[in-house]
Parts: C-alpha cells; structure tokens; sequence
C-alpha cells in the first residue's frame, strides 16, 4: 500500500478506538452453556434438521451453488417452486428471490426511483432502504419516526409546490424496527397512501414468520404495494423476498442490477427455505411463547410494552463504553447479549438489543431475568 493510503487508513482506526466505536469480528458463543439473547434466529428453525435435510436434497439435485445469475443459467426450479409457495402464501400475483435483504432494499428503490418519483420514508428505516434511495434518482424526503403528523405535512408541502406534476410518490417504513422493536402506524401509513395517491412499501423483516395470520407479518390487511421479507430472521436461512404485483415484478427482473448482475441465491437455501415456510405456518404455539418472554424482559427492564408484537426488547444505556462493559459482564455470566453503538444507533443511546428466540428454554429466560434483577439494576 502507499503511505497515503495507509496513513488514511491508521488515521479512520485510530479514531474510532478513540470514540470506543472500532469493530473486531468475534467468533460466535456456540457453547451450550451460553444463553443466546441477540439472535434473529426467531422461531429457532436454522438448526431445525428437516429445514438442513431439504436444503441437502435440494443441492444434490440442482447443485451447490448458484451457479449463474439467474438470467443465464442460475434460474433453477427450486427457486421457482419456493417464489410460487411464497406467493400464494402471502396472496400476491408474484414474488422474487435475493440473494440478501441489504442488495434486495438497495437494489430495489434503486430501480424504482426515477427522476420522477419522489421517496418519503422514515428516519429510522434500515439502511439498505435509505442508501438504495440515495443512490437512485428520486427526491428523497424523510419523515421523523413514526410521526404521521410531519408526513402528512410534507405530503401537503409537495402536493402544493408539485399540484401540476405527475410524480410517482412512495411511502417507505418498516412494520416492525430492528433497534427498537417499535411497530409502525401501518393503517395510518395506508390512509395517507390513499389520500395522497402514493405507493406503499413496508419491509416486514422482522415481523414475517412471527406476527400475523400463519406469521404472514403486519400489513397483510392493508396489502402494500411492495412487500418485502427476509430468510435471515424467522426462517433461519438466508436471502430475501419481494411480493408485488406481475408488472413489479418483470420491471425489476428487467431493471434492477442488483438482481440481474448477482448470482441466483443457492439451490441449498431455496429447498431449506421452502421447507421453513411449510413449517413456519404451524408455529402458532412458538409465536405466542416468543412473544410472552419479550414481554417478561420488558416488564424486568421497566420498558412499556409499546409493541405487543415484538421480539425485539431495546435496554437503552446511554454511553458506548458503558453499553459495551454491560455487555461484557453478561458474557461472563455466559448470556450473549450484544451492546449496539453508534452508527448503528444515535449516539447517546447505545444498547443491549435483546432479540429473542421461541427455541429458548424458560429456565434460560429466568436465568437471564434474575442476573439482571441482582447484578444490573
């Protein structure tokens, strides 16, 4: 490397040390004394052996690998077999596979967003849904966190300045949050989508598998025009989805470059994931479980139960080295519980972000319950 490169380099590390903000990759607690409370790992199914067992038969059938993009060569039934299941399932005319929900949500709004389209969406979404709309073409305006009041207003603003133009409008949210666990307004979102002749995309990322009826997430009433889901979370695989309508669909086979210059997802994953989604329908009693233990967190932090639906249980801190020394004191209690800084978060409110899983033992939660109530507070 040069020295310029290289004395940049040192310099961007040695700040982040400075701030307490520098990353290192750390190995998993795969111990079975460890408690694990920062999965995505929901209903408990990537270690399920009839998920592994279609995954495994599915790639001695197709392959290993995906082998192409799916425009070439890589468009293996598997993954058509999975689309179709996924889509009558979630009652859309067409669904698409990805290989991540980052490329899927960065690739996607990429598309979408001409020099005529206009994105409004929420300060808080994931950053796959802002940098995808930063780096298309559409005016990008965000609304404060769930206020429906301030979208509305910006609603009105362009109404007003743009009453002559025909501009594809959108509204961009997440059903459920990943850093709070908070649920959006989605019936609120839905009226002004229809008042103000908008789109509606909602990425239900962290609500698929765990919410709704046979876990089909929190916008099924309201039917968005785009729906996106994840394999990541609660079906304990990889990959992503997006359910709209037929023409949605062929426009982004047709458009978007992260599906056309990527590799199909894996023929292993496709398999392993349609069986998680024939398993994950009957889960009523774990999605109810899951939810009970993140309310008995909540109630042991005295945090309101804002979200009912959420397995996602925020212990906001403050600061990052406080945040991190709680996380390494329930380490050493063998309780993975990750701490969350910023960028992640705004600074100030560094985290333990609990994420729960239904695979968890009861005895596990007490344990992880009662340390709190004797050791932490």
């Amino acid at each position: 490397m040069t020295d310029i490169f290289t004395d940049f380099i040192s310099t961007e590390l040695d700040s982040l040390a400075l701030k307490k903000l520098l990353r290192v990759l750390k190995t998993s607690d795969n111990d079975v004394e460890f408690i694990n409370v920062s999965t995505n790992d929901y209903l408990g199914l990537s270690k399920n052996i009839e998920i592994a067992k279609a995954g495994f038969e599915a790639a001695l059938l197709y392959g290993s690998g995906g082998q192409s993009s799916r425009l070439v060569t890589g468009n293996h039934l598997i993954i058509e077999e999975l689309e179709y299941a996924l889509q009558e399932w979630l009652r859309y005319e067409r669904c698409l596979c990805y290989s991540s929900g980052f490329q899927l949500n960065h690739s996607v709004l990429k598309a979408l967003g001409s020099n005529n389209t206009i994105f409004f969406i929420d300060k808080l979404a994931h950053n796959s849904l802002i940098t995808g709309a930063l780096d298309s073409e559409a005016v990008v305006k965000r609304f404060r966190h769930n206020d429906i009041n301030h979208l509305e207003d910006l609603l009105k603003k362009d109404k007003y300045l743009n009453s002559s133009s025909n501009k594809i409008k959108w509204i961009i949210a997440e059903s459920i949050y990943s850093m709070d666990g908070d649920e959006a307004p989605l019936i609120e979102l839905s009226d002004l989508a229809k008042k103000y002749d908008c789109e509606l995309y909602i990425d239900e990322a962290h609500a698929i598998g765990i919410t709704g009826e046979k876990g089909r997430g929190l916008s099924e009433k309201i039917k968005p025009t785009v729906f996106i889901g994840t394999f990541g979370k609660a079906f304990g695989t990889n990959g992503a989805f997006i359910a709209s309508n037929k023409k949605v669909i062929d426009f982004l086979i047709n458009r978007a470059n992260g599906f056309i210059y990527s590799t199909a997802i894996s023929p292993f994953l496709a398999g392993a994931s349609l069986k998680s989604l024939e398993l994950m329908q009957n889960m009523d009693t774990e999605r109810s479980q899951l939810i009970c233990y993140a309310n008995s967190l909540r109630k042991t932090l005295n945090l309101e139960t804002h979200s009912t639906r959420s397995c996602i249980v925020p212990w906001i801190i403050g600061g990052e080295q406080e945040t991190m020394d709680v996380s390494t004191i329930l380490k050493q209690a063998r309780i993975t519980a990750i701490a969350i800084r910023p960028p992640t978060v705004p600074i100030g409110t560094s985290r333990i972000r609990f994420s729960l899983s239904a695979s968890l033992e009861k005895q596990d939660l007490k344990r992880v319950v009662n340390f709190i109530k004797t050791c932490l507070q």
